[in-house]
């Protein structure tokens, strides 16, 4: 049976700029509907892009490797090439599913402040999604964590400017519950020498593309709701 197949809800949201749909396969989240097809062995295929499959190789290699999808290599169905990687549905059942994008879109600061999702937006997200189950939330919060202290120390995050990607959240009815990085498509590397702090506000020309500082005010978020439950 194809996993992501049996997703039962989704949300969308950004700490930057979003709003709220409601999409299905994991897989569509990155790109477009059409761009994916399912693989065996709990593999799904995205149409090629050959920026996501140098990240997504440098990635292997990098101590990010267990926060995104494994990669395993381009592969060519019905004509059309893709890169093949895990479906991080696999091991969940009935799995809910939440995209978050992060950092800036598209390499701009988008002004638009009234698509911003404010704070309590946010905690209203997560707390419909969660059910406001403390059990998943706290799994969550104890993964991102570890995600952000990967993501400090590790080289491909620092010479690379993140654009358009998200955060995967993922849980199910036996309460497993985890986060992935994912969506590479519009990642680029730095000129050499040059690195990214990833909290600095983004000013023209300096590439901060603000992945950190999301990342720190999500953190926050998620461990004042709770000690709210407390």
């Amino acid at each position: 049976s194809k996993s992501w197949r049996k997703i039962k809800n989704m949300v969308h949201w950004s700490p930057f700029v979003m709003s709220f749909k409601k999409r299905y396969p994991w897989i569509q989240l990155a790109g477009h509907a059409g761009s994916f097809k399912a693989g065996a062995n709990g593999k799904i295929l995205k149409k090629y892009c050959e920026c996501e499959q140098r990240c997504l190789g440098q990635l292997m290699d990098d101590v990010l490797c267990p926060y995104v999808p494994a990669y395993h290599g381009e592969v060519e169905k019905d004509g059309e090439r893709y890169n093949q990687m895990d479906d991080l549905l696999a091991e969940f059942d009935l799995p809910s599913v939440m995209d978050c994008k992060m950092g800036n879109e598209d390499g701009t600061v988008n002004r638009d402040f009234k698509k911003t999702k404010t704070e309590e937006q946010v905690v209203v997200a997560f707390q419909e999604f969660t059910k406001g189950n403390r059990v998943v939330l706290k799994k969550y919060l104890d993964r991102l964590k570890q995600i952000k202290d990967t993501v400090e120390v590790s080289p491909f995050f620092r010479t690379h400017e993140v654009i358009g990607s998200s955060l995967l959240f993922v849980h199910d009815r036996r309460e497993q519950a985890k986060v992935w990085m994912i969506d590479f498509g519009k990642t680029m590397p730095l000129p050499e020498g040059q690195v990214l702090t990833h909290r600095t506000a983004w000013v023209e020309g300096n590439r901060e593309d603000g992945y950190l500082w999301g990342l720190d005010h999500l953190i926050a978020i998620m461990e004042n709701m709770l000690q709210q439950q407390n």
